[in-house]
């Protein structure tokens, strides 16, 4: 709870940070080279995603516990004997949750409440009507408009 409001703003920080890179870098590079750069985090993530261990709830729900127990120490940093404890109770948890009961058609409806559903539907509409302003054909028309003024900085410089 005390990192949240960090942590909920940091996509919004990154992604204007990208933004912003994308601009310097547009400056010196061609765009076939640009967009080649812009694509270099994408592929480092899914290349370093192949590493990833599953996570040992899912092991846990199919049967593995010792691959589950591995990927937790592994997760935590610890060893196998000091996860132990914590994956047979993960265990006894799942196959608790393989029944349905009234607590899980409790929670159904909690989530499609009114007190949850109006900031769900809040940001939704901000979402689509931020995205469909034409906020994007501006900025990826900026070039055309001060070529078209006839503005007297560079058509590149000015728009980064």
């Amino acid at each position: 709870p005390a990192l949240r409001g960090t942590l909920s703003s940091l996509p919004a920080f990154l992604m204007a940070f990208g933004v912003l890179l994308g601009y310097v870098f547009g400056i010196f590079l061609p765009w076939h080279h640009l967009a080649y750069f812009c694509c270099t985090p994408a592929v480092l993530l899914v290349l370093a995603m192949m590493f990833l261990t599953d996570t040992p709830s899912y092991l846990a729900s199919k049967g593995q516990t010792e691959k589950a127990a591995k990927s937790l120490a592994w997760l935590r940093g610890t060893t196998v004997e000091a996860v132990s404890q914590e994956i047979s109770s993960m265990n006894c948890g799942v196959e608790g949750s393989n029944k349905t009961t009234h607590e899980d058609v409790g929670l159904i409806r909690e989530f499609f409440s009114c007190p949850n559903l109006h900031p769900l539907l809040l940001t939704f509409v901000l979402h689509f009507l931020q995205n469909w302003s034409g906020v994007n054909v501006i900025v990826f028309k900026t070039v055309q408009v001060f070529e078209t003024v006839g503005s007297s900085i560079d058509k590149y410089v000015c728009t980064a």
